[in-house]
């Protein structure tokens, strides 16, 4: 009912007042359809939801930069070989040839590229200790590099959020102006925020707006990409009058790798205290989830071959229907 508009419920709330964050563009158009659908079974006549966004908050960012900031109207957007190209034409005025390694060794063209611009992301989308880093070259490099993507009228994928983060702290206008419009702001997959995203969304919620989330601490896996676990661990102290509802149903797995993950991650002492429930979604049967120790990788690659034939083609259920597992149903983890 939060969708519909003002003359049909919603609290009051049109659809321009919601703002819906999902993790992935593909998750966005699965959510717009579905919100569209429930909609539609609670107000039959509405025709859609445009003045609603509901996508990824690079995305939001960047129609945010674009539609309200007349600097930045014209500034495109770099992929990650334009990126490479800009830092290597401009390798002493992006920074890279005059940032150098702990021990004294400059960095190079080309070889160094990569590792070079994954420090400016680095830097711009975590917490970071600026009192550190103030005499180290890479601190200089920073101001380099986004003086260099000013002066190029360029984006790349971490500049999108931080100078939207940037805008909505510091322009009275822009902060005004989007306060009486947002309201309401969702946050799909929230534990993967990582730091800057987090800044963004208090942003929104300094302006006014209710913040929504919805996560799992127990399913975080973007670390390695500066995700920060410690957002959804923390919410209830950084965020008054928080309520918690708990989705414990799991609608995916079997009871055996539910009862079997819960084991394993109850474990973990800095979690969300919560039990996962299996929803009986596929069938499950003794034997399902084997464990075992073999004598050497090949013995462990001919039980894995085998095993794979014999589960080829037999016949699973799924919610109210039946099917054959096939080739593309498997795959095989490795600990590399």
């Amino acid at each position: 009912n939060l969708m519909a508009s003002s003359q049909n419920g919603g609290a009051g709330l049109s659809p321009a007042n919601i703002i819906a964050f999902t993790f992935t563009e593909k998750a966005a158009a699965e959510l717009k359809q579905r919100v569209l659908d429930r909609c539609r079974e609670q107000h039959p006549g509405i025709a859609g939801l445009a003045e609603m966004y509901i996508g990824t908050i690079h995305g939001y960012c960047l129609n945010l930069l674009r539609s309200e900031v007349p600097n930045f109207l014209k500034y495109d957007v770099l992929n990650e070989v334009q990126q490479i190209l800009l830092v290597n034409r401009n390798s002493a005025k992006s920074g890279l040839t005059t940032t150098s390694t702990l021990n004294g060794q400059k960095l190079r063209r080309y070889s160094d590229t990569p590792l070079y611009i994954q420090a400016m992301s680095v830097l711009r989308e975590t917490d970071i200790n600026k009192s550190i880093l103030k005499n180290l070259s890479i601190w200089n490099g920073l101001e380099q590099y986004e003086a260099l993507l000013h002066e190029k009228s360029f984006f790349d994928y971490s500049a999108i959020i931080s100078e939207a983060t940037r805008c909505l702290e510091k322009d009275k206008s822009l902060k005004l102006k989007l306060s009486s419009r947002i309201k309401v702001v969702i946050v799909d997959e929230y534990q993967d925020v990582n730091p800057i995203q987090e800044r963004l969304v208090n942003a929104l919620h300094t302006l006014g707006a209710a913040i929504r989330v919805v996560g799992d601490d127990d399913q975080t896996i973007y670390q390695w990409r500066g995700s920060d676990v410690q957002n959804i661990l923390q919410f209830t102290n950084r965020y008054s009058n928080v309520k918690t509802i708990k989705l414990e149903e799991n609608f995916r797995s079997s009871e055996g790798v539910v009862d079997v993950a819960r084991v394993i991650i109850e474990k973990n002492s800095d979690r969300l205290q919560k039990k996962m429930i299996s929803a009986d979604g596929q069938d499950y049967e003794s034997g399902d989830i084997v464990a075992l120790q073999l004598s050497d990788i090949a013995a462990e690659a001919r039980y894995i071959a085998k095993t794979c034939k014999a589960l080829h083609g037999t016949i699973i259920r799924e919610r109210t229907s039946t099917r054959a597992i096939s080739w593309s149903d498997m795959a095989v983890l490795i600990r590399v």
